[in-house]
């Protein structure tokens, strides 16, 4: 194995996943592909004996180092999980094989970033991790195996793990150059970082609260407007058009109150979830929504994604039908115009077959559904499909809680109290962060 090595977290994954025997884990937290390894791994026919170690703390999830959605997966499956308070050794064994973790935060680094990260562990190490951390030996048998491996690496001259340690390739150390200094004198001049004390203050209000883009899109099926096409007719005539057009009020009033209330319904619950857990800001295209009721939110959203598969089962059939019937009665207006007008209409075909009823029946039939066939009417299922609920999220941001609007719009709102406001802007004055 590589004494120093590159974890991505697939990789990390990809190595969690080839265990046979025993998989010893332990982290800050963890996210949902890690988990979802671990329950692959859980149910595999000859499970190996996985155990875990996180700091499970509101406070370790909110920096970036893991999701309560994959511990509450990993404790539903029942695999072992214990937690060590504010612990930041990380460390993953694998049968016989285990490397030192130095993970980072989500917040700061893509989990696929490929970091020189691990460190191999020594078989002796190994063994004082296993028993430190897990308990899977007692003392007496760490100190007996602890023993026997220090005795037969003496007795066979094994110093492997040191010709291991020099074999490594390590990346290589370079000097920084001044081209270098300058690079990252200008990047940091052009996009500075956040100074700590106000990185904890951003921090702490993001944790309170986030943005929401919550939108319902394909819902205004009921204004569809149906027209005649500028060359559809076979005469440029206006009273015409409209008198057709006017059969061509696919969902008006009647149909409306008829098959529409689902989706009304749907709509008025929608408001209401705005109204119980969102609050538009007027300086901001997005809503705000309180952390704490985050799942709350999520769970009625998901209801209400549920609800709107119902709704959009009872409006296609009805709406189809409705279709189809506002073709029919289209047909039979304009049917009785170009029979009412086949002389003008047929010209020569009509001075030719005018006696011939089956003919002329076939040039009127002709003219209907090319007319017809003209005419863009509504898909249902493809309106149906359109209707979709969708959730964003965003954070607070740095340049937010500088905006003075902002800060009035969300003491406005009592989602922040005056407290709140002047622990912000003193902060701002404080480490010169204000723009006045």
């Amino acid at each position: 194995m590589d004494y120093f090595t590159s974890f991505t977290e697939s990789g990390l994954n990809e190595f969690i996943r080839k265990t046979k025997k025993q998989l010893l884990l332990c982290l800050p937290a963890l996210h949902k592909q890690t988990a979802q390894a671990l329950l692959e791994l859980n149910q595999r026919r000859s499970s190996p004996d996985i155990r875990l170690i996180i700091d499970f703390d509101s406070e370790t999830l909110r920096r970036g180092h893991g999701d309560f959605e994959s511990i509450a997966m990993l404790r539903e499956a029942g695999i072992p999980m214990q937690t060590m308070p504010k612990n930041r050794i990380s460390f993953i064994i694998s049968d016989d094989t285990g490397y030192y973790l130095f993970t980072e935060s989500r917040i700061l680094a893509s989990g696929e970033t490929p970091y020189l990260n691990a460190v191999a562990i020594d078989r002796i190490n190994l063994l004082k991790m296993m028993y430190f951390f897990f308990k899977t030996v007692t003392p007496q048998e760490l100190i007996i195996n602890v023993k026997k491996t220090m005795e037969a690496e003496r007795e066979m001259a094994d110093y492997s793990h040191i010709l291991v340690l020099m074999q490594a390739e390590l990346k290589k150390s370079n000097p920084i150059t001044d081209e270098k200094f300058e690079e990252v004198k200008k990047d940091i001049e052009k996009n500075p970082p956040l100074k700590p004390d106000f990185r904890r203050i951003v921090d702490f209000y993001s944790n309170k609260f986030q943005y929401v883009k919550l939108k319902f899109e394909g819902g205004n099926i009921k204004y569809k407007k149906v027209t005649i096409p500028k060359d559809a007719l076979p005469i440029n005539n206006s009273d015409l058009k409209n008198k057709l057009e006017s059969k061509l009020n696919v969902f008006n009033k009647g149909v409306i109150d008829k098959y529409f209330q689902p989706l009304n319904e749907f709509q008025k619950g929608l408001s209401k979830i705005r109204e119980v857990y969102l609050s538009k800001m007027p300086s901001r295209d997005e809503s705000l929504l309180k952390v704490e009721d985050k799942i709350k939110f999520e769970i009625e959203i998901e209801k209400m994604k549920a609800r709107l598969h119902h709704v959009g089962n009872e409006l296609v059939f009805g709406l189809f039908n409705q279709v189809n019937e506002v073709k029919e009665d289209f047909s039979t207006e304009l049917r009785a115009f170009l029979e009412e007008n086949k002389e003008k209409i047929l010209k020569e075909r009509f001075k030719i077959y005018k006696n011939d009823k089956e003919r002329m029946s076939y040039f009127i039939n002709d003219y209907l559904q090319n007319i017809i066939n003209k005419i863009k009417w509504p898909k249902i299922p493809e309106l149906i499909d359109r209707m979709m609920l969708t959730v964003r999220y965003s954070d607070i941001t740095y340049e937010d809680l500088r905006d003075e609007e902002f800060l009035n719009e969300l003491v406005e709102k009592g989602i922040i109290d005056s407290a709140d406001y002047h622990q912000i802007t003193d902060m701002e004055q404080g480490l010169g962060l204000s723009d006045a």
